[in-house]
């Protein structure tokens, strides 16, 4: 797997030193910055999967860097760590409240530093993953319906500037714009008889839904740089995590684009709204990892089960598993110290909503 990279923005050479020194020792990937402009310009040429960031920096201050770093994401989670020192109780608060995820304080204590850091670092893998999710449930649709021999596209659209996911949705003639080398066909023109997928649709701007909402009702595309309209027969599927029909109601999203997308809704509930199917799923997915293992799980334990189905699975179905495969990996043995097995042993035997489960190898059952 390769290493993550993360960000080290402090305007303290000797504060680099140190945090770069304990995360390279951790496999960690370190990029640095000293002040806001170059961290700025390196998440945008490095994409960096964390960002440290001190708050008091001169000029643009750490508040700031945070706040143009979470606009410049959108949907693309860039969780962004504080560094502040233990007095700047005040700086923690206002920072968290700049949309800042979580925070580490001067001086640095080793394991505080990495729990921080590991935390973020799998709660940006489940957005990832669960990125990854929707467009497989619409790949299904595609492939199963009369254009499945059509192309079907994907593309986030809260991951791309205003300019760019015009261009990348609707293509450019040569010349339109600085670097224009050549005309483009965009992703509508290539899903012609096939589907498009816009994910993230909630963070389309209003400019972008207007240009949309035409698409959807002419049938019909502009390149960038040309006039006259094309065209298109291009199925059109979308995917939020919004509520959209709140953001209607605030105007921060258009009515009539909502309704033209709301033909045929698809609401997948959250895992926590659906307990039910915890036992089905973790029975199944340990049947599915343990497969041809010689140590083969029977099952879970009542207790076991009864902590699986009351915790709420934030990253829903994709954490259910990797907690499930997190522990048999650790039954065996397979990468994992006794010490790691005792903490997982001391989770599960911990309150229902701690999640976690160990394999009892006496008899083969999680508990």
């Amino acid at each position: 797997m390769e290493a993550a990279k993360i960000l080290v923005v402090v305007d303290v050479p000797s504060n680099i030193k140190v945090l770069k020194a304990r995360l390279t020792s951790e496999g960690y990937e370190v990029l640095e910055a000293e002040n806001g402009p170059d961290a700025l310009a390196v998440v945008e040429e490095q994409n960096p999967d964390l960002v440290l960031l001190d708050v008091m920096m001169p000029g643009m201050d750490g508040f700031e860097v945070c706040r143009r770093i979470k606009k410049a994401q959108g949907s693309n989670f860039l969780p962004v760590v504080l560094v502040t020192a233990q007095t700047e109780s005040e700086s923690i608060v206002k920072g968290l409240s700049e949309g800042a995820d979580e925070y580490i304080t001067r001086p640095f204590d080793p394991p505080q530093l990495l729990a921080r850091v590991n935390s973020m670092l799998r709660i940006r893998r489940m957005y990832q993953e669960n990125t990854y999710l929707r467009q497989a449930i619409a790949r299904c649709i595609h492939y199963n319906g009369p254009r499945k021999d059509a192309r079907f596209v994907a593309v986030n659209c809260g991951a791309l500037s205003e300019n760019l996911l015009e261009s990348e949705l609707f293509g450019h003639k040569k010349g339109a714009f600085t670097g224009a080398t050549e005309n483009r066909v965009g992703l509508f023109g290539s899903a012609d008889g096939g589907t498009i997928f816009l994910d993230e649709i909630g963070e389309t701007s209003q400019a972008m839904q207007v240009k949309l909402l035409r698409v959807l009702q002419e049938g019909e595309i502009t390149l960038v740089g040309e006039t006259e309209a094309r065209k298109i027969d291009t199925r059109v599927l979308a995917a939020t995590n919004r509520d959209l029909e709140s953001e209607v109601s605030s105007g921060s999203f258009r009515e009539d684009l909502y309704y033209r997308l709301n033909v045929f809704p698809i609401t997948v509930p959250p895992l926590r709204d659906r307990r039910g199917d915890v036992p089905l799923l973790a029975d199944h997915l340990l049947e599915r990892h343990s497969a041809g293992s010689d140590d083969k799980a029977a099952g879970f334990s009542a207790e076991a089960m009864d902590a699986l189905s009351k915790y709420d699975w934030p990253g829903n179905v994709r954490e259910l598993e990797n907690e499930i495969e997190r522990a048999l990996v650790l039954s065996s043995g397979e990468g994992a110290s006794p010490s790691t097995c005792c903490r997982r042993k001391s989770v599960a035997t911990a309150a229902p909503q701690d999640r976690g489960a160990t394999l009892n190898k006496d008899s083969g059952r999680f508990s």
